[in-house]
């Protein structure tokens, strides 16, 4: 009978020749070779004279091709069953082996050129699968052969379904409820978890050059994944994954869809939740030498981000993303700062915002590392949840890269506030490289009725523990009046200005280089020591030393319900120490400067005032005199408190008796108040304070 096989075959270990030599030229399929011993076997069966026995047994010891090798090659027909069997010991296929494989044939149907096998029973161990057991029916005639097979593999059910044929085969595969723990063997890095569930679907084409053309269906479910170092994780991970692909060994072309449904991904430190905000992606890739390529790629997550761009990466030895090109037309707030943002500001003064408006940008990735980022913003707000700073209208333009020089940073602002302190319309230009911040020009940001000029700085360690800062500038006159309602005082008179040394934070310390001065209330105002613990903490913890020369007293009293009193007055505010803004600690003294030429007159009111503070101070004049006038001359005055265990021990200008010297008065009539009370404690005074200043 006529046949299609071709080439030579070993049998029992010696070389059949090749009876139709036209034959060399063409592509010959391992497969169709397997069927050839079965059509030699059954010529055998069927052509062979009466004497022949009811049972052939046909034992190759090797089938060759370019591409692969059949080994141990073993065909026994059966005339009285009418079935058959072929068993191979091992297949290999470029780098794939196989083996052992087993075929049974319950009705075996012989014709001239044509093959049948009914009842079929394929058996065959592959070494990253595992066992193959499949039933159904198996085809060949004029060259090509067809099997349709239901089944196992490794233990999941599947579907088989192959055409082999002179100018390559095609493939049909579906496999159902998969452990996903198959694709542990994928990974290279050992010790990972994986669970959960996987359906494969996959059409390919085989063509006789070489070529793949094919369509890859994955569906996961429940997917629970970890590295070893929880770096990489997901939980209830839901997504279909769909490649269409056409390639040879080396190089495979085609289009990428994943849709990502539900289920949390966690890659160090984003945390994307896909049941509030589902994924898609879609590319054209290139693989080629165990390194995929994905161009015009586009990514989208309804109300939370779109982007497109480009990426490379490679899987073997190592996770490695070696180029990535992301362009993020739009991303969504707040949920893009929840979910991309705030996971790097973590131990910073940004990691607790509300955030409203648009965001854009870009990024950059080369090796793992990141090499640029861009972000726009536009008509963002953001409020800080701790309530110590807001910024309203924000528009600009960040631009970071790991290297300088880089672009500038511009941004713009309609509003804001630092607590209470509002802040009006600005406008920031500065360079980002690296961890660090540079301001480029002299930033003036209105406080107020005035400002804050910044002709300096620096900042270092972003987004690390080793954060620092250095700024210098100046503040421009601010109205203690705006200043004070603002923050909550009675109404100040007068501006307060002044220049802002080297200021520096380290170590969540914030410190002046040099002492701070300032104009207010008509006088001058040094601070030196000055120092602030954890400033933007909880319980920020400060100290410093504060001495006050030739304020006016008529603008200081001006303010209050005190009653009026004129003149200067020095004060020194030493050892002050605050928690959480509170005072816990200082040593206060004001007086009367010496030499001081001012007029010195103080009023009815502020005699009795000062006379209640403390609930034991004297005026000495008769209540019946007092009326008569509506202030008095005095020579000087001053007042002292210790805080210390909150109790105020007070003292004056002297002691007097029993007492202690507030005001010592002058001229004719005279009023000295005396002090009697030595310890007050600090919510009480703050009281009294309180009650004689409404």
């Amino acid at each position: 009978m006529g046949s299609s096989c071709g080439r030579s075959a070993t049998i029992g270990g010696a070389t059949a020749p090749d009876p139709q030599g036209a034959a060399r030229r063409q592509w010959p399929s391992l497969l169709t070779r397997a069927a050839c011993s079965l059509l030699l076997a059954a010529w055998l069966f069927c052509g062979a004279p009466a004497w022949a026995a009811h049972t052939v047994d046909l034992r190759i010891g090797q089938i060759s091709h370019p591409q692969g090798s059949l080994q141990d090659v073993h065909v026994r027909l059966h005339q009285a069953s009418g079935s058959g069997s072929l068993s191979i010991a091992r297949a290999q296929w470029g780098e794939q082996h196989i083996g052992p494989l087993e075929l049974q044939c319950e009705r075996l149907r012989i014709a001239p050129a044509a093959l049948g096998c009914a009842g079929a029973t394929l058996a065959l161990e592959h070494p990253a699968v595992g066992a193959l057991q499949l039933q159904g029916e198996v085809q060949h005639a004029m060259g090509e052969t067809r099997s349709t097979l239901e089944g196992t593999i490794g233990g999941n059910p599947a579907r088989l379904g192959l055409h082999v044929h002179a100018e390559g085969a095609s493939v049909q595969l579906q496999l159902r409820d998969m452990d996903a723990a198959t694709l542990t063997p994928l990974i290279p890095d050992p010790g990972w978890h994986t669970r959960g569930q996987m359906d494969l679907s996959l059409s390919a084409d085989l063509h006789r050059h070489g070529t793949v053309t094919g369509t890859l269906v994955l569906t996961v479910r429940d997917l629970d994944l970890s590295n070893p170092d929880g770096s990489l994780a997901a939980e209830g991970l839901e997504f279909t994954a769909i490649a269409g692909l056409r390639g040879n060994r080396r190089e495979q072309r085609g289009t990428l869809r994943l849709v990502g449904r539900s289920g949390l991904a966690y890659v160090d430190p984003l945390l994307m939740d896909l049941d509030a905000h589902p994924v898609s992606l879609l590319a054209n890739m290139l693989h080629r030498d165990g390194r995929l390529w994905l161009e015009q790629l586009r990514v989208r997550q309804p109300g939370l981000l779109q982007a497109h761009g480009q990426a490379s990466l490679s899987w073997a030895p190592t996770p490695t993303l070696h180029r990535l090109s992301l362009r993020i037309d739009e991303a969504m707030l707040p949920e893009a700062y929840t979910t991309f943002l705030q996971p790097f500001l973590i131990g910073t003064v940004l990691d607790s915002l509300d955030m409203t408006g648009r965001l854009g940008g870009e990024l950059e990735i080369s090796g793992n590392r990141p090499l640029h980022a861009a972000m726009w913003l536009q008509q963002v707000d953001v409020h800080d949840r701790r309530e110590r700073f807001s910024l309203n209208g924000l528009d600009g333009r960040l631009v970071w890269a790991e290297d300088t020089p880089v672009p500038p940073s511009r941004l713009r602002w309609q509003q804001g506030r630092i607590y209470r302190i509002a802040l009006g319309t600005g406008e920031a230009e500065a360079g980002l490289a690296g961890d660090g911040l540079r301001l480029r020009r002299p930033l003036v940001l209105p406080v107020e009725d005035g400002a804050l000029r910044l002709d300096t700085l620096r900042l270092d360690g972003l987004g690390g523990p080793d954060f620092a800062a250095t700024l210098e500038g100046r503040l421009e006159p601010i109205s203690l009046e705006a200043l004070s309602r603002a923050l909550g005082w009675p109404e100040l008179q007068g501006t307060v200005s002044g220049t802002i040394p080297r200021v520096t934070y380290r170590d969540r310390r914030l410190a002046l280089d040099d002492a701070l001065q300032a104009r207010i209330f008509d006088g001058r105002m040094n601070v030196d020591r000055f120092r602030i613990d954890d400033p933007l903490g909880r319980f920020p913890q400060l100290q410093a030393d504060v001495r006050l020369r030739g304020l006016d007293l008529e603008l200081i009293t001006g303010t209050f319900a005190f009653g009026r009193i004129t003149g200067r007055l020095n004060g020194d505010i030493l050892g002050l120490e605050l928690l959480g803004w509170e005072p816990v600690a200082f040593d206060a003294r004001f007086h009367t400067p010496e030499g001081d030429r001012s007029t010195r007159r103080i009023s009815q009111r502020a005699i009795e005032n000062i006379s209640d503070l403390g609930a034991g101070g004297t005026a000495l004049l008769s209540g019946t005199a007092l009326r008569f006038f509506e202030d008095f001359r005095y020579r000087q005055l001053g007042i002292r408190c210790v805080l210390e265990d909150n109790v105020c021990r007070m003292s004056g200008l002297r002691p007097e008796g029993d007492g202690y010297i507030l005001v010592q008065g002058s001229g004719l009539p005279r009023v000295d108040v005396i002090g009697f009370t030595r310890e007050v404690s600090w919510p009480t005074l703050l009281e009294q304070l309180r009650a004689v200043t409404q």
